[in-house]
């Protein structure tokens, strides 16, 4: 018979959000048409013959350039150098990440067996995607580069040996219509996805309301070099004077989300800017290679009748979330500004309850539109309308660890007055939520276009790697990285990825484009091992994409792993001395037995009931176990470790049992009902797995129960979320 049972909830207050609410937004079916099936060992060469402008559209349009060069001037004089502190400050304890491998972009020709360097277009837009077989690929503005890194030889070759890129153009095929060849494809973005082991390649073409599109691939396997299924998404989805610019994605378990801003042609920016909306898409038909892929739009996306900008996606730590996705926006162009907003977007398409929520909060530490960059050629005090162009302060990466998101950004430094980067912590994601932020910058150096990546090696492991590019008149444009463990609130000291060799100069005396993006992403099966892809100066007036891998300490983790050896003191077997024996996770620990403060060993009178044991690490990270003393006045459960919690899909219980025994397995309430009786089997002795699906449940608080007989063997509280 089932023992009764008694749930607790403690739920705490630590901060306020000021707005939050679901809005009546009703998405719009559409279907993405396939309009390539792209094999790159197939392709023939050709002489693909274009003259093209050099430089790929502006966020925002042409006229949002002036507009946002008059906000630059009015932050430089509003943020006089050493007149204003930021109000956090954050220190550099620490350890720096280390470079295990780097290179640039590069070509091989094999008649000259020479090797030489690539220059993408204006900007970069740099890239990157890496699955768990090691092959690499990248992409800049106009073609797509890929890297075998256990072979250590570059991905794509013709018949001849020679190495080669493939345009934007050739991956669509004759997609791209004959009135966008003076121009060319650009805004490249990919994703690896490890849940399906394929990559993700997506692009936009056209500058105007007749011929922009999104343009999305999809690998047939783990090889790219095996085929991609091609699609095509209207960038006009209200069928108007608009076109689409500045795409964003990331993927949850089943579908596949792309944030896009529409811009009305031919008119000011102040009026041209028409709103950012989320195309959701299915993943299933895509992989699959339908001629047709079911996806729908959200619009309209406004916080009180102001549109929201630059809906940047949340991605997850170590894979795909779901099945909610969340985006992040702000005030991107305001001098300086303290707002944020959180689109979440609810469900699948298929389950048709999807909903579309916003929320806005207020960050501790106050952001703002950044200067420019300065470079050597860079006259004083004309960074503002000269230098490296750092756009404006939207967000620019975002990760979802537990019920956290660290996001980053462009910024100002309001107390040296450089371009900086911001990063934010926006924690209790499900409760009540709090807004924080630093500012991490340089005396000497401009920082700009950051994005992040998680490193954790284990379930406690709350660390990150931001990358960013780095300028000053002394310092060419290069590559920085900077390694961040949120457990201890520490940063590392910034380390140089790569120096540049010279200036840029591509625009001749115009301001000269330094991002858009950057490319940074962790090795899903290889934790603590990050590849990055930035912007520096190669010599010439050129620039070029800067790869490196990046690597962490593995003594940079917290998960402590119990094991717990039992001895006995007297004859009646009754007063029982426990030991725990704590590996992993940072030192010093702290041992509550039974809600008791104590050290690791402790004595109580085992025939009276059972016991309950949680160790905590200095990096606040917790593990709990519970067990009883059976009639032979052993323990039968050993020690025991939930994951992940809170939960949203499968949760994981390992556990030791001393002895094979016949058990019930429940889930418990929180008014001690019992929700369902998951099982009845034999456990053997040893290390054991329970993993079940929470789908089923409602959000709220539960516990997994095993029992035997009348002897509860286990009991492990978890939380599931929506």
């Amino acid at each position: 018979m089932l023992k009764q049972f008694i749930t607790v909830a403690i739920f705490g207050i630590c901060g306020v959000s000021l707005s939050f609410g679901q809005q009546d937004h009703q998405p719009k079916k559409f279907t993405a048409k396939k309009i390539n099936q792209y094999t790159p060992s197939k392709k023939t060469p050709d002489f693909d013959a274009r003259i093209k402008n050099i430089e790929a559209p502006t966020p925002g349009g042409d006229s949002y350039k002036s507009f946002l060069l008059r906000q630059k001037i009015k932050g430089s004089r509003l943020h006089k150098k050493g007149a204003f502190k930021t109000t956090n400050s954050i220190n550099t304890n620490a350890p720096a990440p280390t470079i295990n491998w780097e290179m640039a972009l590069y070509r091989y020709l094999a008649p000259l067996d020479t090797n030489f360097l690539l220059s993408g277009g204006v900007p970069l837009d740099n890239t990157i995607a890496v699955n768990n077989d090691n092959i690499l690929l990248a992409s800049v503005n106009s073609y797509l580069w890929g890297y075998d890194l256990e072979a250590d030889t570059i991905l794509f070759k013709d018949q001849a040996g020679s190495t080669k890129t493939i345009s934007f153009k050739e991956f669509a095929g004759d997609s791209i219509s004959p009135s966008n060849e003076n121009t060319f494809p650009f805004d490249p973005k990919l994703l690896y996805d490890p849940n399906h082991d394929r990559f993700i390649f997506a692009f936009l073409d056209g500058r105007g309301p007749d011929d922009s599109q999104i343009v999305v691939g999809f690998s047939n396997s783990s090889d790219p070099r095996e085929g991609w299924s091609v699609y095509a998404i209207t960038g006009n989805p209200r069928d108007v004077n608009e076109w689409t610019d500045y795409p964003a994605l990331t993927i949850t378990e089943d579908e596949l989300f792309v944030t896009i801003n529409l811009i009305e042609n031919n008119v000011s920016w102040q009026e041209g800017f028409r709103g950012s909306v989320i195309w959701q898409m299915d993943l299933e038909g895509a992989y699959a290679g339908d001629s047709e892929v079911d996806l729908q739009v959200w619009d309209d996306i406004k916080y009180q009748g102001r549109y929201l900008r630059n809906l940047n996606p949340v991605e997850g730590p170590d894979g795909p979330l779901g099945p909610n996705a969340y985006f992040l926006s702000n005030r991107n162009f305001d001098v300086q500004n303290d707002s944020i907003f959180i689109v979440e977007v609810t469900n699948t398409m298929a389950s048709g309850e999807a909903a579309l929520n916003i929320e806005m909060g207020k960050l501790d530490q106050p952001y703002g539109v950044p200067p420019n960059g300065k470079q050597g050629d860079t006259p004083p005090g004309s960074a503002d309308s000269l230098g490296l162009q750092t756009n404006d302060a939207r967000w620019l990466g975002a990760i979802l660890f537990e019920d956290e998101i660290h996001f980053v950004g462009n910024t100002r430094d309001f107390e040296t007055n450089n371009a900086a980067v911001y990063h934010g912590v926006i924690d209790s994601l499900n409760g009540n939520r709090t807004f924080t932020g630093n500012i991490i910058a340089s005396d000497t150096l401009d920082y700009g276009y950051p994005k992040i990546a998680y490193t954790g090696m284990s379930d406690c492991d709350n660390t990150y790697m931001i990358g960013f590019n780095h300028t000053s008149p002394t310092f060419h444009p290069g590559v920085s990285a900077i390694y961040y463990n949120h457990n201890t609130r520490e940063y590392s000291p910034r380390v140089t990825l790569k120096r540049g060799e010279g200036v840029v100069d591509k625009q001749q005396g115009a301001t000269e484009r330094w991002g858009d993006y950057f490319g940074i992403q962790r090795v899903y099966n290889n934790p603590g091992t990050v590849y990055t892809g930035g912007f520096y100066g190669k010599g010439g007036n050129q620039s070029n994409t800067w790869l490196s891998k990046l690597t962490i300490s593995p003594q940079e983790t917290s998960d402590p792993q119990l094991t717990v050896d039992t001895t006995f003191s007297s004859a009646n077997r009754c007063e029982v001395k426990l030991s725990a024996d704590v590996s992993g996770g940072k030192a010093p620990y702290t041992f509550l037995w039974n809600g008791e403060q104590s050290d690791s060993s402790y004595t109580f009178n085992g025939c009276n009931g059972p016991f309950e044991l949680k160790v905590i690490d200095d990096w606040n990270c917790e593990v709990s176990m519970s067990g009883n003393i059976a009639e032979e006045n052993q323990f039968s459960v050993g020690k025991s470790r939930i994951f992940p919690n809170p939960v949203i899909n499968d949760l994981t219980i390992d556990f030791s049992m001393n002895q094979q025994q016949e058990v019930d397995v429940y889930i418990i309430d929180a008014t001690g009902k019992i929700v369902k009786k998951l099982m009845s089997t034999s456990v053997q002795e040893g290390n054991n797995q329970l993993i079940f699906n929470t789908a089923p449940l409602q959000q709220g608080v539960y516990r997994v129960v095993i029992q035997s007989g009348d002897n509860q063997l286990l009991e492990e509280p978890f939380v599931k979320l929506r």
